[in-house]
């Protein structure tokens, strides 16, 4: 074989790792702009076929802590302990989470997860500097994720992300109205990722841990 020959092999065997590569780092790229370690706050707004109307609400985050509010519901993350309370049941859960139970209530967190040895990744890059980010599991569960695409402005920031699961014809819409990185008010303070009774006063803790 050649030397011409040899070099175009080479090049046609490099080229799906080059491309995995970028496209890695792109997504990367975008977690970054979700980095909380100096603070975090985003407002969303959450279009899920299983429900009649949108969602609307704030997330603020600090490290792994996190305050999350709706309209319907509450949660409080100190790191170890979840409280939760939801509208219709009037009462506060208090758990100990797993991952998914963290991604259910903050779908951005699924970006972290994602990586070239356990999804299959493509990019589109648009006119405007905009990109998406389509991933693929390459085990797909029966019940679970199916597809993710992430979309993005030219600074990398995320602004929509499409969650296709098992069963739904119609994909969970996160859209991101507004994302600032750095210190908010109350974020230092003692209690602010916890829950506690002045916050809710006179509704039951259910301790599930």
């Amino acid at each position: 074989m050649n030397t011409k020959k040899i070099a175009l092999l080479l090049l046609l065997l490099l080229c799906p790792l080059v491309t995995a590569f970028a496209q890695q780092r792109t997504l990367e790229q975008m977690i970054k702009q979700l980095d909380a370690s100096k603070g975090l706050q985003i407002t969303f707004e959450i279009f899920d076929p299983e429900l009649a109307d949108s969602v609307t609400g704030e997330y603020r985050g600090l490290g792994r802590s996190f305050h999350y509010t709706t309209e319907q519901m509450k949660a409080w993350y100190d790191g170890c302990s979840l409280w939760v309370y939801l509208d219709q049941s009037n009462e506060v859960n208090l758990s100990v989470p797993m991952k998914e139970d963290l991604m259910m209530i903050n779908p951005l967190l699924v970006l972290d997860h994602v990586r070239t040895s356990d999804y299959t990744l493509s990019e589109k890059k648009e006119g405007d500097g905009s990109t998406t980010i389509t991933a693929i599991p390459k085990k797909k569960a029966p019940n679970g994720l199916q597809k993710l695409v992430v979309c993005a402005n030219k600074a990398y920031t995320p602004t929509k992300l499409y969650i296709y699961e098992a069963g739904l014809g119609t994909p969970i819409e996160v859209r991101v109205t507004q994302l600032k990185r750095g210190p908010f008010a109350g974020m230092n303070e003692k209690d602010y990722f916890r829950f506690t009774q002045n916050k809710l006063p006179g509704v039951m803790v259910i301790d599930l841990r």
